[in-house]
């Protein structure tokens, strides 16, 4: 992205959902400048957004994909990348209605697997 963002010919297509704080909340915000590898970057490029490309299942795909999975497979489910809130709610959905071991690990957290 650092080589195009200040290119007015290009175009930044952003596929999908973007968490608060990363680059692609921040570019869709349409700043005139923004940090991209520790250097600042004007912001000429055009900025867009589609959420037709997303390769992560909704809550309902990873709920049916655990429910048609091996049980036995699953010892363990670790959540880690979502929002805060919505890990915690979906961890409490899996752990209520398929009986699983959900953990939601802190940053540096280790697990056996």
């Amino acid at each position: 992205i650092s080589e195009n963002i200040e290119n007015p010919l290009c175009t930044v297509l952003i596929a999908g959902y973007c968490s608060e704080g990363t680059l692609g909340a921040q570019l869709l915000k349409r700043p005139s400048v923004v940090r991209v590898r520790g250097k600042d970057r004007y912001v000429y490029a055009k900025i867009e957004q589609t959420d037709v490309f997303s390769a992560h299942p909704d809550k309902h795909g990873l709920l049916r994909y655990l429910t048609e999975s091996s049980q036995s497979s699953q010892p363990q489910i670790l959540l880690v990348h979502g929002e805060e809130d919505s890990m915690e709610e979906l961890a409490l959905e899996i752990q209520t209605e398929l009986g699983l071991n959900v953990n939601i690990p802190n940053k540096g957290q280790v697990f056996d697997i």
